[in-house]
């Protein structure tokens, strides 16, 4: 599993309460600490098996904080959250992939039993309390 993808979605998800989300739409502070939050999660899953891979994780980091101040200056303009969310998400996993093909080998952890394992479970709960925090599980 990709770490990178891996740590997006629990720093997107499980680590974005809404004062953050409201913080970031006040301006680009916000963005700079969810950006710092990304940078965290990346360099906490990846450093560790290969301390060499720290640009890619700050150039991830940075990417994130073009593509969300995109998000939100195309909300405020169209307010439209749905569009916005999924281009947002679509340019974020494209950056992910096109970073990953960089990395010069496979962190060998993520290709464990364990490694995949632990993907598999933070993809889960990150998709669950992203779908939580859209309110696909609100009752009317």
């Amino acid at each position: 599993m990709n770490p990178l993808f891996t740590a997006h979605l629990i720093a997107d998800f499980l680590l974005q309460p809404d004062d953050l989300v409201a913080w970031k739409q006040r301006g680009v502070g916000g963005i700079f600490m969810h950006s710092f939050i990304h940078l965290a999660v990346m360099a906490a899953m990846i450093l560790p098996f290969n301390f060499d891979l720290w640009p890619i994780i700050f150039a991830v980091s940075a990417m994130h904080a073009v593509i969300d101040q995109w998000k939100v200056s195309y909300q405020k303009k169209y307010k439209s959250f749905i569009g916005s969310f999924l281009v947002d998400q679509l340019a974020h996993m494209a950056a992910i992939f096109a970073f990953f093909i960089l990395m010069p080998f496979k962190l060998t952890f993520w290709q464990t039993g364990s490694g995949v394992a632990l993907s598999i479970l933070m993809l889960i709960s990150s998709l669950l309390l992203g779908l939580w925090h859209l309110g696909i599980f609100e009752k009317d």
